[in-house]
């Protein structure tokens, strides 16, 4: 693809929806400096884009089915925005969702996440907030700290979710209670993945990886020292790992660092996956991988 289309910004989040879709939030730097709130939602299809605007700083992003199929991005500050067919919808996630909580919860939201079709919004001070209505979001954060910030979630059903975040800390919801799990480190844990080896996984900082279900939980001796890990994602029946210095993939041996062949991006940090393809995702760099070969998007 042309960079033109994307000069001058930098990527914020991308989602791959299939080999030759996806979606791409950036923003401008000049902008960012001005304190001017804003994002650029671009769709990619078979390289060429499309360009709208947000008018919040929207950051992460996701695809889902129910209670309809839309696209869905969010800022920290609790902006959200939907696009579907035939129309658009821009909210506040905390004005928008109920019930409301014993005492204040409202802190920044870290990541939004597709799980059984809806999407799932996490953020500091424990909150984890469910899409159930396209301006309705159904708090489900009761029984969980405060002191609990959450990084990311992800579920094996929307039954039987696990969050994770600071210190270690590895929640799960089942049947409509959160039970701690104890994980065996200590340090922020910034991605799960729900795997499709019947594992969950967890990684942080110091390039810590978990794997675990429900109450059992041990470390990965995956052979690296890593800094921190940013993102998970299972793609092809394989775990992926990002940090900010590249992409590892998991095998029996333990960690392989990612060959992307001569066209070695300089930036990592986010992966995404759909059914024939991943991303890796950085600032400036967005590579997709369809199982034999990574290319570049941007």
């Amino acid at each position: 693809m042309p960079r033109k289309p994307l000069s001058g910004l930098t990527i914020r989040s991308a989602l791959a929806r299939g080999r030759q879709l996806g979606s791409i939030i950036a923003c401008d730097l000049k902008k960012e400096e001005k304190n001017e709130s804003h994002a650029y939602i671009i769709k990619w299809q078979s390289g060429e884009v499309t360009q709208s605007e947000a008018n919040f700083n929207a950051h992460s992003i996701c695809e889902i089915a129910l209670p309809q199929p839309a696209l869905l991005f969010v800022s920290e500050a609790g902006e959200y925005g939907l696009h579907y067919k035939g129309g658009s919808i821009a909210g506040d996630v905390f004005e928008d969702s109920s019930p409301a909580p014993s005492s204040p919860r409202r802190g920044g939201l870290r990541s939004v996440t597709r799980i059984a079709d809806k999407g799932h919004a996490v953020g500091y001070r424990g909150m984890v907030y469910r899409l159930d209505r396209l301006k309705g979001w159904t708090r489900i954060d009761e029984g969980l700290p405060q002191k609990f910030n959450v990084e990311a979630i992800d579920g094996l059903s929307g039954e039987d979710l696990y969050a994770v975040g600071n210190r270690g800390q590895i929640w799960q919801r089942v049947k409509g209670e959160w039970i701690k799990h104890d994980a065996p480190t200590n340090v922020d844990l910034n991605a799960v993945k729900c795997a499709g080896d019947g594992h969950v996984y967890a990684a942080g900082n110091a390039g810590v990886l978990v794997r675990g279900l429900k109450d059992t939980w041990a470390a990965v001796d995956h052979g690296e020292e890593l800094d921190s890990v940013w993102d998970l994602e299972w793609f092809d029946g394989k775990l992926y790992l990002s940090t900010m210095d590249g992409v590892w993939v998991l095998s029996r041996k333990g960690l392989e660092p990612v060959d992307f062949g001569k066209d070695e991006p300089k930036s990592w940090y986010q992966l995404s996956a759909a059914e024939d393809v991943l991303w890796s995702v950085g600032e400036y760099d967005i590579m997709a991988f369809d199982r034999k070969r990574w290319t570049r998007v941007v």
